[in-house]
């Protein structure tokens, strides 16, 4: 069965898109078949991936949204493009913005993502979603088309707030749309535990939500490396292999496949 997972957080910078596409890959790696799907205008997770211009794509995650919401008899597998490292993709572009803003004039707009998921679904061992951080009509989307959350956590700065707001926001969507959501769990980013700061927040954050919400024991190292990869369009198992941030992420890779089993 496949599951659908979203990362996100109510804060941009998190390392949001670069775990999305890591998680994604990591799966592929494990034998897995993914599908990754870019539900932000900025096009990060596209960019991400090796797209240089999502601008230029015909065919997005927008355009599949609006023939599903529509009911046109169109593919919805029309504009999925494959990565060299083995995962697929609906890239996205800032169409996806201007849908966003229009999404409340569609009748069950707030569905229409999960409509189109449902139609993917049978291809694939996982589905993920890499939404963009504010509460908006996609946000919304994406939470009622996933079976699990994972929120992301910048070890840099306090932010319980910005999980709290996460977690309320899944709350609000199990009420409302979709009582099976779950929240898969809290893992840290961009962590040097030789900073008071960055053990600090750990200690915050594990007070407040453990026993609550799960924890990932993996946490993933600051790294230069990490974004180097992004910019060039492929993972960090392929960019730095033998890096402690490919390391980390294969470990939570591990983490997520275990998790619901």
């Amino acid at each position: 069965m496949c599951k659908v997972i979203a990362v996100s957080c109510s804060k941009g910078g998190v390392g949001k898109t670069t775990s999305a596409v890591n998680i994604g890959i990591g799966l592929a790696y494990s034998g897995k078949k993914v599908l990754l799907l870019d539900v932000d205008g900025q096009g990060d997770l596209s960019k991400s991936l090796g797209v240089e211009n999502p601008e230029s794509l015909d065919y997005t995650i927008a355009r599949a949204m609006i023939a599903v919401a529509n009911g046109e008899e169109a593919d919805p597998r029309e504009g999925i493009m494959t990565h060299m490292e083995g995962v697929d993709f609906l890239p996205a572009n800032s169409k996806l913005s201007v849908l966003d803003k229009d999404l409340g004039s569609i009748p069950g707009s707030d569905t229409v993502l999960k409509d189109l998921v449902d139609c993917l679904k049978p291809d694939y061992d996982y589905i993920i979603l890499d939404s963009k951080p504010a509460h908006v009509a996609l946000s919304v989307n994406v939470l009622a088309a996933s079976d699990y959350v994972l929120i992301p956590v910048l070890s840099e700065y306090l932010p319980c707030t910005d999980i709290e707001q996460t977690v309320l926001n899944v709350r609000l969507i199990q009420r409302r749309l979709n009582k099976d959501l779950k929240i898969g769990g809290i893992f840290f980013t961009m962590v040097d535990d030789r900073t008071l700061l960055s053990r600090e927040v750990e200690k915050q954050i594990k007070e407040a939500y453990i026993g609550n919400v799960k924890i990932f024991d993996t946490k993933i190292p600051r790294s230069v490396r990490v974004a180097e990869s992004s910019a060039l369009g492929e993972s960090i198992y392929r960019h730095d292999p033998h890096g402690k941030a490919a390391e980390a992420y294969k470990a939570l890779t591990k983490e997520v496949l275990s998790y619901g089993q």
